[in-house]
């Protein structure tokens, strides 16, 4: 599927000036793809937002983060960070068994 370059918003035009349609020369009763794309890469940017909002959030509490189940790098970063202290303590390394 091809599709034109995306068209820059023409705050000039007709449609605009009588409050009939998109700066793009589409009605508003027609489906305009160039608007949708300037709502949606709004709408991408927010979510980012939101997302890194809410993680450092999570991060302030200590709480894990969601769909990180296995613990993953948080884990090792803690394990090393409990031999470190075991280390400096004197004692010997946990050993698995």
């Amino acid at each position: 599927m091809t599709r034109e370059s995306f068209r820059e918003h023409d705050h000039k035009h007709p449609y605009v000036l009588k409050y009939i349609g998109c700066g793009h020369g589409r009605l508003y009763s027609e489906p305009c793809v160039d608007c949708e794309i300037v709502g949606l890469h709004e709408q991408h940017r927010d979510a980012a937002r939101t997302i890194a909002r809410v993680r450092d959030r999570l991060r302030e509490l200590g709480a894990p983060m969601p769909g990180f189940t296995s613990g993953g790098r948080r884990a090792g970063v803690a394990a090393a960070q409990q031999c470190a202290a075991a280390i400096r303590a004197g004692a010997k390394e946990p050993s698995d068994g």
